[in-house]
Protein backbone atom coordinates (compact mmCIF):
# COMPACT_ATOMS: atom_id res chain seq x y z
CA UNK A 1 0.00 0.00 0.00
CA UNK A 2 2.68 2.13 1.30
CA UNK A 3 4.40 1.99 -2.53
CA UNK A 4 1.58 2.24 -4.53
CA UNK A 5 0.60 5.77 -2.56
CA UNK A 6 4.22 7.09 -3.26
CA UNK A 7 3.98 6.21 -6.83
CA UNK A 8 0.69 7.78 -7.56
CA UNK A 9 1.72 10.81 -5.49
CA UNK A 10 4.79 11.03 -7.68
CA UNK A 11 2.87 10.30 -10.96
CA UNK A 12 0.45 12.59 -10.01
CA UNK A 13 2.89 15.51 -9.14
CA UNK A 14 5.21 14.76 -12.25
CA UNK A 15 2.52 15.42 -14.84
CA UNK A 16 1.19 18.37 -13.01
CA UNK A 17 4.88 20.04 -12.82
CA UNK A 18 4.97 19.59 -17.06
CA UNK A 19 1.10 20.46 -17.45
CA UNK A 20 0.98 23.61 -15.29
CA UNK A 21 3.99 25.74 -16.97
CA UNK A 22 2.74 28.80 -18.77
CA UNK A 23 3.54 30.83 -21.68
CA UNK A 24 3.62 34.45 -20.56
CA UNK A 25 3.98 37.60 -22.88
CA UNK A 26 6.95 39.09 -23.87
CA UNK A 27 9.13 39.69 -26.00
CA UNK A 28 12.77 39.09 -27.88
CA UNK A 29 15.35 40.97 -29.71
CA UNK A 30 17.31 39.22 -32.14
CA UNK A 31 20.96 39.80 -33.34
CA UNK A 32 19.62 42.56 -36.23
CA UNK A 33 17.61 44.71 -33.45
CA UNK A 34 14.86 43.52 -34.36
CA UNK A 35 12.25 42.54 -31.36
CA UNK A 36 9.45 40.27 -31.84
CA UNK A 37 6.57 40.32 -29.27
CA UNK A 38 5.59 36.66 -28.61
CA UNK A 39 4.56 34.50 -25.37
CA UNK A 40 7.30 32.65 -23.95
CA UNK A 41 7.70 29.52 -21.59
CA UNK A 42 7.71 30.99 -18.42
CA UNK A 43 10.41 28.59 -16.26
CA UNK A 44 11.11 30.81 -13.37
CA UNK A 45 14.69 29.87 -14.06
CA UNK A 46 16.43 29.22 -10.71
CA UNK A 47 19.66 29.22 -12.85
CA UNK A 48 20.06 31.82 -16.03
CA UNK A 49 19.06 29.85 -19.25
CA UNK A 50 20.87 29.58 -22.43
CA UNK A 51 17.76 29.04 -24.46
CA UNK A 52 14.12 29.42 -24.43
CA UNK A 53 10.68 27.91 -25.80
CA UNK A 54 8.07 30.61 -27.14
CA UNK A 55 4.85 30.57 -29.58
CA UNK A 56 4.24 33.85 -31.36
CA UNK A 57 0.76 33.64 -30.72
CA UNK A 58 -1.01 31.68 -28.23
CA UNK A 59 -2.24 28.87 -30.26
CA UNK A 60 0.83 28.77 -32.38
CA UNK A 61 3.56 26.12 -32.90
CA UNK A 62 6.31 25.80 -29.86
CA UNK A 63 9.57 27.03 -30.86
CA UNK A 64 12.96 27.20 -29.39
CA UNK A 65 15.59 29.76 -29.84
CA UNK A 66 19.02 29.76 -28.21
CA UNK A 67 21.83 32.78 -26.53
CA UNK A 68 23.44 32.78 -30.25
CA UNK A 69 20.47 34.53 -31.70
CA UNK A 70 19.00 36.74 -28.96
CA UNK A 71 20.32 39.54 -27.62
CA UNK A 72 17.57 40.31 -24.96
CA UNK A 73 14.82 38.59 -23.85
CA UNK A 74 11.58 39.71 -21.30
CA UNK A 75 8.86 38.42 -19.45
CA UNK A 76 6.67 41.60 -19.48
CA UNK A 77 5.96 42.78 -15.29
CA UNK A 78 8.36 39.51 -14.29
CA UNK A 79 12.15 39.32 -15.45
CA UNK A 80 14.76 40.50 -17.84
CA UNK A 81 17.85 38.74 -19.49
CA UNK A 82 20.56 40.26 -21.38
CA UNK A 83 23.31 38.63 -23.30
CA UNK A 84 26.68 39.80 -22.78
CA UNK A 85 30.16 38.83 -23.03
CA UNK A 86 32.15 38.95 -19.58
CA UNK A 87 34.94 38.34 -17.72
CA UNK A 88 33.68 35.86 -14.72
CA UNK A 89 35.30 34.44 -11.93
CA UNK A 90 34.13 30.91 -11.81
CA UNK A 91 36.02 30.23 -8.83
CA UNK A 92 33.60 27.72 -6.72
CA UNK A 93 32.56 28.68 -3.04
CA UNK A 94 32.14 25.26 -1.65
CA UNK A 95 33.62 24.95 1.98
CA UNK A 96 34.98 21.96 1.74
CA UNK A 97 36.75 22.81 -0.96
CA UNK A 98 37.80 26.31 -0.78
CA UNK A 99 40.59 27.61 -3.09
CA UNK A 100 44.27 29.06 -1.32
CA UNK A 101 44.28 31.89 -3.72
CA UNK A 102 42.37 35.34 -3.40
CA UNK A 103 42.58 35.88 -6.92
CA UNK A 104 39.42 35.31 -8.81
CA UNK A 105 40.28 32.67 -11.89
CA UNK A 106 38.88 34.44 -14.76
CA UNK A 107 37.12 32.98 -17.73
CA UNK A 108 35.44 34.42 -20.92
CA UNK A 109 32.00 33.74 -21.36
CA UNK A 110 28.87 34.81 -23.46
CA UNK A 111 26.15 34.60 -20.73
CA UNK A 112 22.42 35.36 -20.11
CA UNK A 113 22.60 38.05 -17.30
CA UNK A 114 19.72 38.89 -15.61
CA UNK A 115 18.62 42.53 -14.90
CA UNK A 116 17.99 43.10 -11.09
CA UNK A 117 18.27 46.90 -11.48
CA UNK A 118 18.44 49.12 -14.71
CA UNK A 119 19.14 52.74 -14.82
CA UNK A 120 22.26 54.73 -14.84
CA UNK A 121 23.72 52.22 -12.53
CA UNK A 122 22.53 48.73 -13.70
CA UNK A 123 23.12 45.60 -11.63
CA UNK A 124 22.87 41.90 -12.89
CA UNK A 125 23.56 38.49 -11.54
CA UNK A 126 24.25 35.12 -12.98
CA UNK A 127 23.49 31.73 -11.14
CA UNK A 128 24.88 28.39 -11.95
CA UNK A 129 24.15 25.63 -9.04
CA UNK A 130 26.11 27.04 -6.40
CA UNK A 131 27.95 29.82 -8.71
CA UNK A 132 26.29 32.98 -7.79
CA UNK A 133 27.77 36.21 -9.24
CA UNK A 134 27.00 40.09 -9.38
CA UNK A 135 28.32 42.44 -12.50
CA UNK A 136 27.25 45.90 -12.84
CA UNK A 137 27.86 48.79 -15.27
CA UNK A 138 27.01 52.67 -14.93
CA UNK A 139 26.04 55.27 -18.17
CA UNK A 140 26.05 51.80 -20.26
CA UNK A 141 29.83 51.34 -20.01
CA UNK A 142 31.22 48.03 -20.23
CA UNK A 143 29.71 45.48 -17.81
CA UNK A 144 32.42 43.98 -15.27
CA UNK A 145 31.86 41.97 -12.27
CA UNK A 146 31.61 42.86 -8.77
CA UNK A 147 34.32 40.58 -7.41
CA UNK A 148 33.91 38.79 -4.54
CA UNK A 149 36.09 35.32 -3.09
CA UNK A 150 36.39 33.41 -0.36
CA UNK A 151 39.42 31.37 0.12
CA UNK A 152 41.87 29.85 2.58
CA UNK A 153 44.83 31.19 4.21
CA UNK A 154 47.18 29.39 6.78
CA UNK A 155 46.06 27.54 9.16
CA UNK A 156 43.05 26.93 7.31
CA UNK A 157 41.63 30.12 8.25
CA UNK A 158 38.90 31.46 5.79
CA UNK A 159 39.27 35.24 4.43
CA UNK A 160 37.47 36.73 2.13
CA UNK A 161 38.43 38.97 -1.25
CA UNK A 162 35.88 41.78 -0.94
CA UNK A 163 37.48 43.96 -3.71
CA UNK A 164 33.55 44.88 -4.76
CA UNK A 165 32.91 47.55 -2.14
CA UNK A 166 36.19 49.53 -3.60
CA UNK A 167 34.07 48.97 -7.25
CA UNK A 168 30.91 50.17 -5.12
CA UNK A 169 32.55 53.22 -3.77
CA UNK A 170 34.50 54.24 -7.26
CA UNK A 171 31.42 54.32 -9.30
CA UNK A 172 28.67 54.61 -6.87
CA UNK A 173 29.27 57.31 -4.45
CA UNK A 174 26.94 60.17 -3.98
CA UNK A 175 25.12 61.47 -1.03
CA UNK A 176 22.68 58.75 -0.18
CA UNK A 177 25.76 56.17 -0.90
CA UNK A 178 27.86 56.92 1.61
CA UNK A 179 31.74 54.78 3.08
CA UNK A 180 29.58 53.38 5.63
CA UNK A 181 26.91 52.14 4.01
CA UNK A 182 28.94 50.60 1.02
CA UNK A 183 31.25 49.25 3.85
CA UNK A 184 28.41 47.20 5.33
CA UNK A 185 26.70 45.71 2.03
CA UNK A 186 26.79 42.01 2.18
CA UNK A 187 27.32 40.66 -1.55
CA UNK A 188 23.83 39.66 -1.81
CA UNK A 189 21.01 40.49 -4.20
CA UNK A 190 19.02 42.26 -1.91
CA UNK A 191 21.95 44.39 0.07
CA UNK A 192 22.78 45.16 -3.61
CA UNK A 193 19.58 45.74 -5.37
CA UNK A 194 19.28 47.93 -2.81
CA UNK A 195 22.20 50.15 -2.98
CA UNK A 196 21.71 50.32 -6.96
CA UNK A 197 18.46 52.04 -6.42
CA UNK A 198 19.43 54.53 -3.53
CA UNK A 199 21.96 55.73 -5.68
CA UNK A 200 19.89 55.91 -9.20
CA UNK A 201 17.32 57.85 -6.78
CA UNK A 202 20.12 59.81 -5.86
CA UNK A 203 20.96 61.03 -9.10
CA UNK A 204 17.52 62.04 -9.95
CA UNK A 205 17.39 59.14 -12.77
CA UNK A 206 14.85 57.01 -13.57
CA UNK A 207 15.54 53.64 -12.87
CA UNK A 208 13.68 49.97 -12.90
CA UNK A 209 13.76 47.37 -10.15
CA UNK A 210 13.17 44.03 -11.94
CA UNK A 211 14.45 42.29 -8.60
CA UNK A 212 11.00 43.82 -6.94
CA UNK A 213 9.12 41.49 -9.37
CA UNK A 214 10.72 38.36 -8.33
CA UNK A 215 9.19 35.77 -6.29
CA UNK A 216 10.58 36.26 -3.07
CA UNK A 217 10.72 33.65 -0.01
CA UNK A 218 7.59 33.67 1.77
CA UNK A 219 6.72 33.06 5.10
CA UNK A 220 3.24 31.26 6.20
CA UNK A 221 2.11 30.63 9.13
CA UNK A 222 -1.27 28.00 9.98
CA UNK A 223 -3.18 26.25 12.53
CA UNK A 224 -4.11 22.67 11.34
CA UNK A 225 -6.78 20.87 13.30
CA UNK A 226 -7.62 17.66 11.92
CA UNK A 227 -9.39 14.02 12.18
CA UNK A 228 -6.73 11.31 12.76
CA UNK A 229 -7.62 7.85 12.44
CA UNK A 230 -5.62 4.94 13.52
CA UNK A 231 -5.43 1.37 14.62
CA UNK A 232 -2.86 -0.56 17.03
CA UNK A 233 -1.57 -4.25 17.53
CA UNK A 234 1.27 -6.35 19.75
CA UNK A 235 2.34 -9.25 18.06
CA UNK A 236 3.95 -11.93 20.14
CA UNK A 237 5.21 -15.12 18.26
CA UNK A 238 5.95 -17.48 21.41
CA UNK A 239 2.20 -17.01 23.34
CA UNK A 240 -0.67 -15.92 21.22
CA UNK A 241 -2.25 -14.37 24.87
CA UNK A 242 -0.06 -11.32 24.25
CA UNK A 243 -0.81 -10.82 20.72
CA UNK A 244 -3.46 -8.24 20.99
CA UNK A 245 -5.31 -6.11 18.29
CA UNK A 246 -6.46 -2.98 20.32
CA UNK A 247 -8.68 -2.19 17.05
CA UNK A 248 -9.26 1.06 15.20
CA UNK A 249 -9.51 4.44 17.40
CA UNK A 250 -10.39 8.03 16.16
CA UNK A 251 -9.18 11.11 17.72
CA UNK A 252 -8.76 14.93 17.09
CA UNK A 253 -4.98 16.53 16.09
CA UNK A 254 -3.97 19.83 16.09
CA UNK A 255 -1.15 21.52 14.55
CA UNK A 256 0.74 24.76 13.52
CA UNK A 257 2.49 24.38 10.41
CA UNK A 258 5.49 26.86 9.10
CA UNK A 259 5.87 26.87 5.49
CA UNK A 260 8.94 28.56 3.59
CA UNK A 261 7.83 29.09 0.19
CA UNK A 262 10.99 28.68 -2.14
CA UNK A 263 11.75 31.63 -4.58
CA UNK A 264 11.91 29.69 -7.92
CA UNK A 265 10.04 27.85 -10.22
CA UNK A 266 7.02 30.12 -10.11
CA UNK A 267 6.44 29.68 -5.83
CA UNK A 268 5.56 25.84 -6.66
CA UNK A 269 8.09 24.49 -3.82
CA UNK A 270 8.16 24.21 0.06
CA UNK A 271 9.72 23.48 2.87
CA UNK A 272 7.04 22.40 5.68
CA UNK A 273 7.25 21.97 9.33
CA UNK A 274 3.76 20.56 11.28
CA UNK A 275 4.30 20.31 15.11
CA UNK A 276 1.29 18.05 15.69
CA UNK A 277 -0.58 16.85 18.40
CA UNK A 278 -1.65 13.22 18.41
CA UNK A 279 -2.93 10.74 20.53
CA UNK A 280 -3.97 7.01 20.65
CA UNK A 281 -6.07 5.91 23.80
CA UNK A 282 -8.11 2.85 23.98
CA UNK A 283 -8.23 -0.66 26.37
CA UNK A 284 -9.54 -3.92 25.68
CA UNK A 285 -10.41 -6.80 27.79
CA UNK A 286 -8.07 -9.76 27.18
CA UNK A 287 -7.54 -13.75 28.18
CA UNK A 288 -4.14 -13.80 30.27
CA UNK A 289 -5.07 -17.13 31.94
CA UNK A 290 -7.09 -20.38 31.60
CA UNK A 291 -7.59 -23.14 34.34
CA UNK A 292 -11.08 -25.34 35.09
CA UNK A 293 -12.37 -22.07 36.14
CA UNK A 294 -12.47 -20.79 32.29
CA UNK A 295 -11.00 -18.07 31.60
CA UNK A 296 -9.37 -15.17 33.30
CA UNK A 297 -9.76 -11.75 32.22
CA UNK A 298 -7.85 -8.62 32.59
CA UNK A 299 -8.41 -4.90 31.33
CA UNK A 300 -5.54 -3.83 29.02
CA UNK A 301 -4.96 -0.36 28.45
CA UNK A 302 -3.19 1.61 26.14
CA UNK A 303 -2.09 5.25 26.30
CA UNK A 304 -0.28 6.81 23.67
CA UNK A 305 0.23 10.93 23.01
CA UNK A 306 2.91 12.74 20.89
CA UNK A 307 3.95 15.43 19.66
CA UNK A 308 4.52 14.58 15.89
CA UNK A 309 6.98 16.76 13.60
CA UNK A 310 6.57 16.34 10.30
CA UNK A 311 9.33 18.01 8.19
CA UNK A 312 9.71 17.85 4.10
CA UNK A 313 8.75 19.32 1.19
CA UNK A 314 5.74 20.52 -0.77
CA UNK A 315 4.65 20.78 -4.25
CA UNK A 316 1.65 23.02 -5.52
CA UNK A 317 -0.40 22.85 -8.67
CA UNK A 318 -2.16 25.94 -9.50
CA UNK A 319 -5.29 25.41 -11.32
CA UNK A 320 -6.34 29.27 -11.06
CA UNK A 321 -5.83 32.33 -9.63
CA UNK A 322 -7.47 31.28 -6.30
CA UNK A 323 -7.10 27.49 -6.08
CA UNK A 324 -4.10 25.05 -6.36
CA UNK A 325 -3.78 21.15 -5.50
CA UNK A 326 -0.49 20.31 -3.32
CA UNK A 327 1.47 16.80 -2.25
CA UNK A 328 3.58 16.61 0.67
CA UNK A 329 5.97 14.27 1.34
CA UNK A 330 7.53 14.59 4.99
CA UNK A 331 9.97 12.64 7.57
CA UNK A 332 7.82 12.65 10.85
CA UNK A 333 9.97 12.90 14.13
CA UNK A 334 8.10 11.70 17.07
CA UNK A 335 8.31 13.34 20.76
CA UNK A 336 6.28 11.37 23.54
CA UNK A 337 4.07 12.67 25.57
CA UNK A 338 2.63 9.24 27.21
CA UNK A 339 3.52 6.11 25.74
CA UNK A 340 2.29 3.15 27.72
CA UNK A 341 0.65 -0.13 27.63
CA UNK A 342 -0.17 -1.03 31.54
CA UNK A 343 -2.73 -4.37 32.59
CA UNK A 344 -4.96 -4.56 35.34
CA UNK A 345 -3.47 -7.95 36.63
CA UNK A 346 -0.40 -7.25 38.13
CA UNK A 347 2.62 -9.00 35.88
CA UNK A 348 0.71 -9.21 32.19
CA UNK A 349 1.72 -6.51 30.30
CA UNK A 350 3.91 -3.66 31.59
CA UNK A 351 5.19 -1.79 28.34
CA UNK A 352 7.12 1.69 27.88
CA UNK A 353 6.55 2.05 24.14
CA UNK A 354 9.42 3.65 22.39
CA UNK A 355 8.36 4.99 19.04
CA UNK A 356 10.26 5.56 16.22
CA UNK A 357 10.23 7.76 12.87
CA UNK A 358 8.54 7.34 10.10
CA UNK A 359 7.41 8.26 6.71
CA UNK A 360 3.84 10.59 5.78
CA UNK A 361 2.38 11.48 2.03
CA UNK A 362 -0.16 13.97 1.43
CA UNK A 363 -2.72 14.76 -0.97
CA UNK A 364 -4.41 18.57 -0.70
CA UNK A 365 -6.62 21.61 -1.92
CA UNK A 366 -6.29 24.95 -0.57
CA UNK A 367 -8.09 28.09 -1.67
CA UNK A 368 -7.49 31.72 -1.57
CA UNK A 369 -4.40 30.72 0.45
CA UNK A 370 -6.51 30.49 3.50
CA UNK A 371 -8.38 27.29 3.62
CA UNK A 372 -7.10 23.79 3.00
CA UNK A 373 -7.98 20.37 3.22
CA UNK A 374 -5.29 16.78 2.63
CA UNK A 375 -6.03 13.79 2.83
CA UNK A 376 -2.24 12.54 4.84
CA UNK A 377 -1.23 8.78 4.67
CA UNK A 378 1.01 8.04 7.70
CA UNK A 379 3.43 5.12 7.50
CA UNK A 380 3.77 2.12 9.84
CA UNK A 381 5.87 3.24 12.46
CA UNK A 382 7.03 1.11 15.09
CA UNK A 383 6.36 1.17 18.84
CA UNK A 384 7.93 -1.45 20.27
CA UNK A 385 11.67 -0.87 22.41
CA UNK A 386 14.34 -2.86 20.76
CA UNK A 387 14.68 -6.24 21.89
CA UNK A 388 11.79 -6.53 23.73
CA UNK A 389 9.52 -9.58 24.86
CA UNK A 390 7.18 -8.67 21.94
CA UNK A 391 8.34 -9.47 18.19
CA UNK A 392 6.38 -6.62 16.39
CA UNK A 393 3.93 -3.58 16.44
CA UNK A 394 1.44 -2.40 13.70
CA UNK A 395 0.68 1.30 14.52
CA UNK A 396 -0.90 2.73 11.47
CA UNK A 397 -2.68 6.09 10.68
CA UNK A 398 -4.27 8.07 8.34
CA UNK A 399 -5.30 11.83 9.21
CA UNK A 400 -8.26 14.62 7.59
CA UNK A 401 -6.24 17.59 7.99
CA UNK A 402 -7.97 21.18 7.81
CA UNK A 403 -6.39 24.06 7.68
CA UNK A 404 -6.58 28.24 7.90
CA UNK A 405 -3.32 30.62 7.42
CA UNK A 406 -2.94 33.15 9.35
CA UNK A 407 -0.38 35.00 7.40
Amino acid sequence: MKKQLTVILLLFMSYYSFAQISFDKGYFIDNSGQKTECYIKNMDWKNNPSDFEYKLTETSEQKSIGIRNVAVFEIYDQSKFERHTVAIDVSYQNLNDLPTSEAPQWQQKQLFLKVLVEGKASLYSYVDSNLRKYFFSVDDKNIEQLVYKKYLQAESRVAENTTYKKQLWDYLKCDAVTSKKIKNTLYTKSKLVKLFAAYNSCEGNTFTNFAARDNSTGFNLSVKPGVNFSSFGITNAVNQRFTIDFGQNTSLQLGLEAEFVLNFNKNKWAIVAEPTYVSYKTNKEVVYAQDTAGDRTTNVEVDYSAIEVPVGVRHYMFLNDSSKLFVNAFYMFNISLTKDIRSEQPNFIDIVLDPRGNFAFGLGYKYNNKYSIEFRYKTAREMLPLNGFYAASDYNSVALVFGYTIF
